[in-house]
């Protein structure tokens, strides 16, 4: 068993680790997790963000923003589509968005990439041009409809 989850961890290491055939990210696996942090840009235009992911298998990848610290519109009012102060959300669990057949470097950074890119405009304008589906009671969470929809 340990020896499929180091193998497995091992694909992911070369997949999150590796863009353009650039190196992007430092990746380990200690044990059961693989963990990935470095910088990345949303595009040219957007400042640079330290990021994390971990991955560990038959589980679902997460990703955070480690800094700069992503930043309110409104005092208490969460940063839209995110799952928690650091964490951006990137799929849906429930629709099957991911699965562990796809490759960490080919789904999850470039959809933290992309994720970025719409924080920003998030930020300047109050409207998430991202798509996407808002948590069930976000009323609750403070966001109103055209700032996080």
């Amino acid at each position: 068993m340990a020896v499929s989850v180091r193998a497995g961890a091992a694909r992911c290491e070369l997949s999150v680790s590796r863009i353009g055939g650039q190196s992007i990210l430092d990746t380990r696996v200690v044990g059961y997790l693989l963990t990935s942090e470095g910088w990345i840009r949303g595009n040219a235009l957007t400042r640079r963000y330290r990021i994390r992911i971990e991955y560990r298998r038959e589980y679902h990848p997460h990703a955070y923003v480690v800094e700069p610290s992503l930043e309110l519109r409104r005092p208490k009012q969460p940063v839209a589509h995110t799952i928690g102060p650091k964490e951006p959300c990137l799929y849906t669990k429930e629709r099957g968005d991911w699965n562990s057949r796809m490759f960490i470097g080919q789904t999850i950074v470039p959809w933290l990439m992309e994720w970025l890119v719409f924080y920003e405009l998030w930020l300047a304008t109050g409207t998430w041009y991202g798509g996407g589906t808002l948590p069930d009671g976000y009323e609750q969470l403070g966001w109103d409809r055209e700032s996080a929809s």
